[in-house]
This record gives C-alpha cells, structure tokens and sequence, in this order.
C-alpha cells in the first residue's frame, strides 16, 4: 500500500478550531458589548498581565542591582589598579633617582681621580674599556628603567 503527500502552496485550508460553533460569540455581542464570559476573560488577562509586568519589574530591579554590585567591584579595582601603578611609579622615579646617583658618584671618584694622578692617566686609558664601561652604566640604567617599567606593566594588567 502506497501513500502519497500532496505538497501544495497553491491554496490555504482552515476548518476552524475545535469546538468552535460557527456564528457564536462567546465573549462580544454584536454591538461591541461583553459578554459575562468576556468580562471575566478580560478580568484574568488583565491579571496575567499585572503579574508579568510585576515579573518585569522585578528583573529589571535584579538586573540593575547586579549592574551596580558590578560597577562597584569594578571601580575598586580600577582604584586599587591605579594604587599599584603609582606605587611602580615611585618605585621607577626611586631607582632612576639612585642610578642617578650613582652616575654622580662615579663621575666624582673620576674627577678625584683627575686631581690625585693627573688627566695625563685617565688620558690614557684604553678607549675600548672606557667605551665598555659606559655601555655597561648605559645597561644597567636601562635595565632598572626596564625592570620598573615592567614591574608597573604586571600590576597594570592583573
């Protein structure tokens, strides 16, 4: 036994719901009117309605609650953050402060240096050491900015 579907878009068929009594209005008379039964059909979708506007509210209210518990986390880190940072600022501006020093000491010793031997001995000194020896300062500064800088860099992104 074969069956076959006919698919066809070429026309529309409804036959009505079920029980559904064809010319009778169960919730508006003809003028326009209620009926007892639309009355109180109205009364429970209205009702239905005050509870899903209530359920709106409420969610609303919970989403806001939420929204502001968020922002308030938030801002506290962002604050403690910004502490963070700072504090890798000082200690960036305390460490070039030292390197600095530092520099100013060598530069005295040099100068001492200078007045106790003559400049004909630092004159003399191989080029290529002294050229090493400000990579080497250069490096160190460099590297203590680097390391401040990356200390700031961690807090920043933790």
């Amino acid at each position: 036994m074969e069956y076959r579907i006919n698919y066809s878009d070429d026309y529309l068929e409804h036959h009505g719901v079920l029980g559904m009594k064809w010319g009778v209005r169960r919730y508006q008379n003809e003028d326009g009117t209620l009926t007892p039964e639309g009355k109180s059909r109205l009364a429970k979708d209205s009702k239905k309605l005050e509870k899903r506007q209530n359920q709106a509210e409420k969610a609303q209210t919970k989403y806001a609650n939420r929204l502001d518990r968020f922002n308030r986390v938030n801002n506290k880190r962002f604050f403690r953050n910004e502490d963070r940072v700072d504090r890798a600022a000082d200690r960036l501006s305390r460490s070039n402060s030292n390197l600095s020093r530092q520099l100013n000491r060598a530069n005295k010793f040099y100068k001492k240096m200078e007045k106790r031997y003559g400049k004909e001995l630092t004159s003399n000194l191989d080029p290529t050491l002294v050229k090493k020896g400000e990579m080497f300062i250069t490096a160190s500064m460099s590297a203590g900015v680097m390391a401040s800088n990356m200390n700031a860099f961690n807090y920043r992104n933790r």
